[in-house]
């Protein structure tokens, strides 16, 4: 058991530094507070394979670090709360509502697919909702601002969703093989 907990813990910081590294390097900005980025893949990765709650802590740590380094403070917070959520959310779906380690990889391979869907869509909704009221009531942005920064980050993030599926249908049965093959598995 200890040796699974240390193996999950690795695991989890290595999603961390993936997802920073996705971000740091191969990021393109599109305001002072919004880039697009394949990091949130990552986030989705590391909660099919670790579940939720480490998933999520991954993403949120690697992200928001990445954010910190790119000068982005301001975001942080919110970074790490969305990328919390999506993870959780990720974790959720493939392991409680469709049973992921119950399946074979054929229907692994659509769950994890669906598990993105469904994490990277609630990210699409929250992080221009959540970042209005963040830009409005925390930084004190005024309104108008805090809503074209809103409609800029949506366009953002839908673009980010997109290009984040295509990269977890890509590396999903890559790295669940690998894993599998070198009995690397935490579950």
């Amino acid at each position: 058991m200890k040796n699974k907990n240390l193996l999950r813990l690795s695991q989890a910081a290595l999603m961390a530094a993936l997802s920073f590294v996705v971000f740091e390097f191969l990021r393109i900005p599109v305001s002072e507070t919004t880039s697009i980025h394949l990091g949130n893949a990552f986030v989705v990765l590391g909660a099919l394979l670790l579940g939720g709650v480490w998933g999520g802590l991954a993403g949120a740590v690697g992200l928001s670090a990445a954010d910190l380094l790119a000068g982005l403070v301001v975001s942080a917070p919110k970074t790490f709360l969305l990328k919390f959520i999506m993870g959780l959310v990720a974790g959720l779906v493939a392991e409680k509502v469709l049973h992921i380690r119950e399946k074979d990889a054929k229907d692994q391979f659509r769950i994890a697919l669906i598990s993105a869907i469904c994490s990277l869509g609630l990210n699409v909704v929250l992080d221009p909702v959540v970042g209005y009221f963040y830009k409005m009531y925390i930084l004190g942005q005024p309104q108008e601002l805090a809503a074209t920064l809103a409609k800029i980050s949506s366009v953002a993030t839908l673009v980010n969703a997109v290009a984040c599926v295509a990269v977890v249908a890509i590396l999903w049965p890559v790295l669940y093989n690998a894993l599998k093959r070198a009995n690397l598995l935490t579950w």
